[in-house]
């Protein structure tokens, strides 16, 4: 879980970072990386794709509260 939470931070950072097709193709390519380790482990389609789909969840959540925390502390205009 530790690594995951770590991916997830990883992840949002990044993509705050990044627009158009460079934010589109990393989000890709972290998605798959993702879904061939949960392969590589033994999981099922139906199980990866329901941990990818947590997954990107996760990372909207993370980019969310980044940019409410901006707001709070007043770093982004409204």
């Amino acid at each position: 879980m530790a690594r995951r939470l770590s991916t997830i931070r990883i992840c949002a950072a990044d993509l705050e970072d990044l627009h158009g097709d460079d934010a589109v193709k990393y989000w890709r390519r972290e998605c798959r990386k993702l879904a061939d380790e949960l392969l590589a482990l033994g999981c099922s389609d139906e199980e990866m794709r329901a941990e990818v789909m947590a997954f990107q969840a996760e990372v909207q959540a993370e980019l969310w509260q980044r940019h409410q925390s901006r707001l709070s502390t007043g770093a982004v205009s409204q």
